[in-house]
């Protein structure tokens, strides 16, 4: 019988720019670590949230849990929240930044603070949406994870899906314009709070608050087809892309998608793989079948779902460490 796993944790704030602290928390098992001197793999996260709401405390638990079980330390990593900061500027470079931060800077502390000695050249990413997005362009890093697991990540910004409403945002009720505005009257952020009132549907994403001022700026941006374009400010889609960084060199990947996403098409995954395994990359493409997008969230891990296609994304990570 399977002991229940006891998680710790502990908040690092790694980075802090212009006064605004961006923060990262930890996790490890309480029990099983007999052997202090062993030298554990770290898997590094980011969450969903379109680049401009949630924060590090947007995931299941279960895939926590399920990650210490293979033997891995977890950070969980906030970023820079747009608008107030560009896509490349605020979350892609806070993520190159968490990264660096974990293999450098993270296992003297935690050896000192907790006695847990960490491996830093065994470190592993995955994400889920955005998320996705960011754990990819880490691949490009001269030093990148060992591996990446994708959920339904967004890449191929050239693609004209990119600059038209998002699918079903036509359901959304219409959104005040001033009130989205004022979200660049509030100071910047670094990270949302998600409630449990925003988990309407089971196996999806939270919805947006939009009695907010950043939800309501980024539910009205997909409505207009403008947020991208919104979130990288310049024009300049080809250096927020992960895909332009795709090369022979690339980690081994997977990619995760559910086949009813109607948010981030499942045929980028499908693109995404193809593209990776042309160049020679080690790949593999899980299609939760019937699954939306944030297919995920929610699972159980005795749930089919999640056996079929979660755990086989996190076992390939465990799998190259």
């Amino acid at each position: 019988m399977d002991v229940p796993i006891v998680m710790t944790t502990k908040d690092f704030v790694y980075k802090t720019v212009e006064g605004l602290d961006v923060a990262a928390t930890v996790y490890w098992p309480q029990t099983g670590l007999d052997n202090r001197n062993t030298k554990l793999p770290i898997a590094i996260g980011f969450h969903a949230g379109g680049f401009t709401i949630g924060s590090r405390f947007l995931f299941n638990p279960e895939e926590i849990k399920l990650l210490l079980d293979l033997g891995f330390v977890v950070v969980l990593a906030d970023y820079r929240l747009c608008p107030h900061v560009t896509l490349y500027d605020g979350p892609i470079q806070d993520a190159r930044d968490a990264f660096r931060w974990t293999k450098t800077t993270l296992p003297d502390l935690i050896r000192n603070e907790v006695g847990i000695t960490l491996d830093p050249s065994r470190v592993v990413a995955f994400g889920q949406s955005s998320g996705g997005t960011l754990a990819l362009h880490l691949g490009s890093l001269t030093d990148p994870p060992k591996a990446i697991a994708a959920f339904y990540a967004a890449a191929y910004f050239s693609d004209d899906t990119w600059s038209q409403p998002t699918p079903g945002s036509e359901m959304m009720p219409p959104i005040d314009q001033s009130l989205a505005q004022r979200v660049f009257s509030e100071p910047p952020r670094s990270m949302t709070v998600i409630s449990p009132e925003q988990f309407i549907v089971p196996g999806t994403m939270p919805m947006p608050d939009l009695s907010k001022p950043r939800d309501a700026w980024m539910a009205l941006a997909f409505k207009e087809g403008k947020h991208l374009e919104r979130c990288v400010h310049d024009g300049d889609l080809a250096r927020v892309d992960p895909a332009t960084f795709f090369s022979s060199a690339f980690p081994p990947t997977v990619l995760l998608t559910g086949t009813k996403d109607t948010f981030i098409d499942p045929r980028f995954s499908r693109r995404a793989h193809e593209h990776l395994a042309g160049l020679g990359v080690e790949t593999k493409l899980i299609l939760a079948e019937g699954g939306q997008h944030g297919f995920d969230f929610g699972l159980g891990r005795d749930e089919a779902q999640f056996k079929e296609s979660v755990l086989p994304g996190y076992e390939f990570l465990a799998e190259h460490v």
